[in-house]
């Protein structure tokens, strides 16, 4: 059986939005990583880039998080809305980082 390409995507966001809520509630960074690369794939680059920035300042990959985060915000379209979020996010990365030493 072919199913339209949207209807596919409503279903792989929804299951991605159920795993988003399991990782908020299980500070896993095995799990963050897999949910924002999924999200990335999906074309929910933003989301991504939220979901791995929202990595605890005490967790082991937060810093790991953090540059994968700047990796997809800086591989989106070049439109001037993407360059102004990954401006955002180096900025967002950049303050945090700063603020822990």
């Amino acid at each position: 059986m072919l199913r339209e390409n949207s209807a596919v995507l409503e279903d792989e966001t929804y299951h991605i939005s159920k795993q988003n809520e399991s990782v908020r509630k299980n500070t896993s960074a095995s799990l963050y990583a897999q949910v924002a690369q999924s999200e990335a794939v999906l074309t929910n680059r933003e989301r991504a880039v939220n979901l791995l920035l929202e990595t605890p300042p005490d967790h082991a990959d937060m810093y790991l998080n953090f540059l994968h985060a700047c990796v997809i915000s800086a591989s989106s379209r070049s439109g001037s809305g993407e360059k102004d979020h990954f401006y955002q996010t180096v900025q967002f990365v950049a303050n945090n980082l700063i603020s822990q030493q």
